[in-house]
């Protein structure tokens, strides 16, 4: 694709340089209101160097629009001048709007809708699909039942919601999961599967939709607070959750004593700053977790991230270091040279996601500091960390 048509009239001048590896994404999340179809949808597309195309429905209303990164104004002028349309090749672009489901949205039987994806939301477009990992969520109205899902190369699974556990199902493509009213789809590298998802509705008395999730912007009044530290759940960046698994020795302890008043700390953990942490200098950004000798930010590392962004950009005066730590496999110098990467990947996302540049500095500590046993898998897995340490 020829880059320079998404903005006639600009000459833009490109700079080629080596980036740490954070993939692309497109992340599409629908909500469904309690007639099954109409509905508001967010798409963000993220991107670290692959040009990533997105034709929108023309007949949407469209509800905000934000480009972040070092090119966002390039972006957001292209946009301007191509309302159906969005392109990108850095940075983050995030679009949200109404609209209704048409023929893709087919009745079977009374109260009983298939919905075939591929005739409603056009895929994204991309120079390198085998990088782009995507992620297609839908949530359903209180009056709905998820009865199967299927995409091209898998069979259906039928009433998934019966399982209490929220099962994970794995395809040759990609991974279906469900959680209550959550359905999700997520596909790693090529073209976007055909997916279909199906439905019953009973009838409701309220045709609205909730207000909080018809916004889905994140804010204070809408967001969960699971742990009760008056820190709303979208910019916590200590969720109980992410606690380390398991009773993990730290370095120079000699029994299970210290990890277990560990976990208790964390659980029993009732004073909290801006953060949503305690006010200690040093936080363990505990679901930003690496495989051995990569610096790829997954889902999870991502989800946590944004929860990080949004928190450091309520007080931009407020410094930072992220800093990369690695296990003892292989040679120091490598491990010195892979934490450098793992901390510039961190910082890199961050400001994709509008922290200041200024605001985040990036070290890489190697295998110096380990803070469990390396001699133990789950100890190795826990020195692969990231540490947000306070700076004033």
């Amino acid at each position: 694709m020829d880059r320079s048509r998404l903005c006639p009239g600009l000459l833009l001048v490109l700079m080629v340089f080596t980036r740490p590896a954070v993939a692309s994404s497109s992340d599409l999340l629908v909500v469904l209101a309690d007639n099954g179809r109409s509905y508001v949808a967010q798409h963000t597309l993220s991107s670290d160097g692959e040009l990533l195309v997105l034709d929108l429905p023309a007949e949407r209303i469209s509800l905000e629009n934000r480009f972040s990164g070092p090119e966002w104004l390039t972006f957001s002028r292209a946009h301007e001048g191509n309302p159906q349309r969005l392109s990108l090749w850095s940075g983050t672009a995030l679009t949200r709007y109404r609209h209704r489901y048409g023929k893709g949205l087919a009745q079977v039987q009374a109260g009983v809708f298939r919905l075939d994806v591929d005739s409603e939301h056009e895929p994204v477009r991309s120079d390198e699909l085998r990088k782009l990992h995507w992620s297609v969520t839908w949530l359903l109205p209180a009056n709905a039942r998820l009865l199967d899902f299927e995409d091209s190369d898998s069979v259906t699974r039928t009433d998934p919601l019966a399982q209490q556990a929220g099962p994970t199902l794995a395809t040759t493509a990609g991974s279906w999961q469900t959680s209550q009213r959550l359905v999700t789809y997520r596909q790693s590298g090529g073209n976007l599967r055909s997916l279909s998802i199906s439905f019953s509705l009973t009838q409701s008395d309220d045709s609205g939709m909730d207000t909080c999730l018809a916004s889905l912007e994140p804010s204070d009044r809408c967001s969960a607070d699971i742990d009760g530290d008056e820190v709303p759940d979208y910019r916590d960046v200590c969720l109980p959750a992410e606690a380390v698994p398991g009773l993990l020795v730290r370095q120079g302890s000699g029994d299970d004593a210290g990890a277990v008043q560990e976990a208790d700390t964390l659980a029993a953990r009732q004073v909290s700053d801006e953060l949503g942490c305690d006010a200690e200098p040093l936080i363990v950004l505990h679901g930003v977790r690496f495989q051995s000798g990569q610096s790829y930010l997954d889902v999870a590392a991502r989800s946590v991230l944004d929860r990080v962004a949004r928190a450091l950009q309520r007080d931009p005066g407020k410094l930072y270091e992220l800093g990369s730590h690695t296990d003892n496999a292989g040679r120091v110098a490598h491990n010195q040279r892979l934490s450098e990467n793992r901390a510039d990947a961190v910082r890199h996302y961050l400001m994709l996601r509008g922290v200041g540049p200024n605001q985040v500095r990036a070290r890489g500590y190697g295998e110096t500091s380990p803070a469990y046993d390396n001699q133990q898998a789950a100890g190795r897995r826990a020195n692969r960390r990231i540490e947000l340490r306070r700076l004033n």
